[in-house]
């Protein structure tokens, strides 16, 4: 069950980037092969051939499979990122959004 937290930063992250022009998705599904059914990504949005994943955790517990997860996400959809963020850290703390 997500925390108060967990859903406060999805909801961020969701508004944030539904003002930039983004369509965003929470729960977006992602075929686990690995597990034969479907992981869900906190949070995905889209625009103009533009991908964003987001993972975010209280705890440690699932950051091994969300970075699977990720990693996949960013395989399928070319021209992505992807960050797996505590509900205290920002984009600032993703190395994938980092200015180049």
């Amino acid at each position: 069950m997500p925390t108060a937290s967990h859903s406060l930063k999805i909801q961020q992250l969701d508004e944030e980037y539904s003002k930039k022009g983004f369509k965003c998705k929470k729960n977006f599904p992602l075929f686990d092969p690995q597990e034969n059914n479907f992981a869900l990504i906190d949070l995905a949005c889209f625009k103009d051939g533009s991908a964003r994943a987001f993972e975010i955790e209280v705890t440690g517990k699932q950051a091994v499979k969300n970075a699977r997860d990720l990693r996949r996400f960013k395989g399928i959809f070319k021209n992505s990122k992807a960050c797996q963020l505590t509900t205290d850290m920002g984009l600032e703390d993703c190395p994938d959004f980092a200015k180049r």
